[in-house]
């Protein structure tokens, strides 16, 4: 069980065959047999009857691939708590609504991201000693610019939903292949190379979206959480993004020191050699890059931001630190002054204001000054003029960098006359 599946060109095709695979897997055995692999009777009473409760709150409201195994790891992740269960379900059907998971048109309809697919940082590779498969996460190998730059935090998160259906489908495979349930994973968290973009906000805020799906749509879906390869960054980032993780999730974290402890938890020849292991890709590369993607810088041309490049009506101006950029713009009472902009990395501060009859700025903002969050997107806006005068266009740079600007500012003139 590999990533060739998630990280080949032809993602359609290969859903198509795992789909194909499933169905002859099924076909090969009765209902019966199916139903004890994939649901394996909950000998606990105590458990086995919460199940039945749980069950009977959301009547209807059961998604049908759930198994009671399924509605289980809801109990588990929430304590045995049904009133809290049933609002963490009532949650994972909303996100499930909102991103279209519908399986399995989902995972036929949805194209991966180009930049996803070809430079974020991962892979599946071998089986744990307890068989459960094995998924590579390299947080410090993230281009976090440029993927903020070129995927929206829904787009991510879609994306990363699209990557755990697949892997759930292979993992019904495999149950059905080997005649015993797979329903875990376990996670080798490489940390070198971390950095503090990792800790910006935005890419916090996007982390913590992304550790929220996998709360709610996948309880209790992590064996162990292994990180391996420690920088001098990861105390700080662990105690920054510790409260986004569950205590459950919390309590499988190893955090070894060294890979030679790797081989604890991993077989030798279910491991890359350069963990540890004996394992080597077809071309004999000790990293099995044929299987796991170490990331890349995202490929400019799937900026955003070169849309806004390509606008000829954008200016592009470079701020430098501590210091700012106006832009005067004469208007007429009726008219409405439209603008929009975008920045290459920080905030700005921003607004807008009129000049004054002596050339001096009014102190009375016409819109409020203030830092935006316009990291990596677009704003845009309009300013109703209501007097004939100066316009001023305000953008502060606080930061000890330059920052880069693309600005377009449009007069579009009153039709009052027209009437």
């Amino acid at each position: 069980m590999n990533s060739k599946d998630l990280l080949a060109r032809d993602y359609k095709s290969n859903i198509q065959n795992l789909l194909q695979t499933k169905l002859e897997l099924r076909n090969k055995l009765s209902p019966e047999e199916v139903n004890s692999i994939l649901n394996p009777e909950i000998t606990d009473e105590a458990q086995l009857s919460c199940v039945i409760k749980f069950r009977e709150l959301l009547a209807d409201k059961v998604m049908e691939s759930h198994s009671n195994q399924d509605l289980l790891r809801f109990l588990k992740a929430r304590n045995f708590n049904l009133d809290q269960t049933v609002s963490m379900y009532d949650e994972m059907l909303e996100i499930r609504s909102k991103f279209g998971l519908v399986e399995p048109d989902f995972l036929l309809s949805h194209t991966p991201l180009e930049a996803f697919m070809n430079h974020y940082p991962f892979g599946l590779l071998g089986k744990c000693k307890e068989g459960y498969p094995i998924v590579y996460d390299f947080p410090g190998r993230v281009d976090v610019k440029g993927f903020a730059l070129a995927i929206s935090d829904d787009e991510f998160a879609k994306q990363i939903l699209w990557n755990l259906e697949s892997l759930l489908l292979m993992m019904e495979n495999k149950s059905l292949s080997e005649g015993k349930l797979v329903d875990k994973w376990t996670v080798i968290v490489d940390v070198r190379e971390l950095s503090f973009d990792l800790f910006s906000k935005s890419q916090m805020t996007r982390n913590a979206k992304i550790q929220r799906l996998f709360d709610i749509g996948y309880p209790e879906r992590v064996h162990k959480l292994i990180v391996v390869n420690l920088s001098p960054l990861f105390d700080i980032g662990y105690k920054l993004f510790r409260p986004f993780i569950p205590e459950a999730t919390r309590e499988k974290i190893v955090v070894t020191k060294n890979t030679g402890e790797l081989l604890n938890y991993v077989d030798a020849d279910q491991l890359p050699v350069v963990y540890g292991g004996t394992l080597v890709d077809s071309n004999g590369d000790p990293e099995c890059k044929e299987w796991i993607s170490l990331g890349s810088k995202v490929n400019p041309n799937l900026y955003k931001y070169n849309l806004i490049q390509s606008d000829t009506s954008m200016r592009h101006v470079q701020i430098t630190p501590r210091n700012h950029h106006e832009i005067e713009i004469w208007a007429d009472q009726n008219d409405v002054i439209k603008y929009k902009f975008c920045t290459d990395s920080k905030l700005v501060r921003f607004g807008v204001f009129i000049l004054s009859s002596q050339g001096k700025k009014d102190k009375v903002w016409n819109v409020p000054r203030k830092s935006i969050g316009v990291e990596k997107q677009i704003v845009e806006g309009s300013v109703e003029v209501g007097r004939s005068d100066n316009f001023v266009f305000y953008f502060e740079n606080k930061w000890l960098k330059t920052v880069n600007i693309s600005v377009a500012i449009e007069v579009c003139q009153s039709n009052a006359d027209d009437s």
